[in-house]
């Protein structure tokens, strides 16, 4: 069994494709984009949180 959260839910994806034989069961919890529509976009998406105008200020 292969666990990924976030960025290594990422990585849970590539490794369970390179070593397929390996993996019984995947579980990905908060990863990125799986669909090539939303991949194309989500580094703007990003970027754009990370501006002024994006950000979210907690106190």
């Amino acid at each position: 069994m292969l666990i990924g959260c976030s960025w290594g839910a990422m990585l849970s994806l590539i490794i369970a494709a390179h070593c397929s034989s390996l993996i019984k069961k995947l579980i990905l919890i908060g990863g990125g984009p799986l669909e090539q529509d939303y991949a194309k976009t989500i580094g703007q998406v990003r970027l754009s949180r990370l501006s002024d105008e994006g950000a979210t200020v907690c106190y």
